[in-house]
């Protein structure tokens, strides 16, 4: 079996600068469609954070959000930076607002440039692989996750049965130019090392 594994350092492993946020996820989701059984999915994650007296600009995009996302967000006070009251919107989205939130990300790209104003939108998925011709492929998957806000990106724990698994993922994931794979992170899986007396 091989692994493939993101660095260590980098939580989100492959950076996805050219999709636009809608892209990015409408390609994850055609991705995890084709080529996964999905057995455990958590809800995605939207917050925003922003300082009212050094970022006014951001209030009527905060607005936009609440009106288009459904779910009612929790609201924490807290501090900026720079010592000034802040305030933390936190989501926990279905799908609907997923794809809700992903427009409103682009909507409001580059209107902002502030340390006073930030924004995530996250989802991860622990999945098996759906087709192969080998069998004991069904025993492999992994996790993959991805993230909408800038910088966007996705994150990947893979395990394959073989190269030739490894290779047509690293196929299909090009043909729909959401990520290239690396070779230099695929690795051998460890096998246990067994106890001696």
């Amino acid at each position: 079996m091989l692994i493939y594994r993101a660095p260590k350092s980098q939580m989100w492993g492959h950076r996805i600068s050219r999709l636009a946020a809608i892209e990015l996820l409408e390609r994850s989701e055609k991705f995890l469609a084709e080529k996964t059984v999905i057995e455990k999915a958590s809800d995605a994650s939207c917050s925003v954070v922003w300082t009212p007296s050094r970022a006014p600009a951001a209030s009527p995009l905060i607005d936009a959000v609440q009106r288009l996302i459904t779910a009612q967000p929790q609201k924490f006070d807290c501090g900026s930076e720079h010592g000034d009251p802040a305030i933390e919107l936190r989501w926990t989205l279905k799908d609907d607002d997923l794809h809700r939130g992903a427009k409103w990300l682009d909507r409001i790209d580059g209107q902002l440039q502030s340390d006073d104003f930030s924004a995530t939108l996250t989802k991860f998925v622990f999945f098996r692989w759906r087709d192969s011709e080998s069998s004991t492929v069904s025993h492999c998957g992994g996790m993959f996750g991805f993230s909408l806000a800038r910088p966007r990106g996705i994150t990947t724990m893979f395990s394959f049965e073989n190269r030739e698994h490894y290779q047509s993922i690293k196929d299909y994931l090009l043909s729909i130019e959401l990520v290239r794979l690396s070779d230099n992170r695929l690795r051998d899986a460890p096998t246990a090392k067994r106890r001696t007396k």
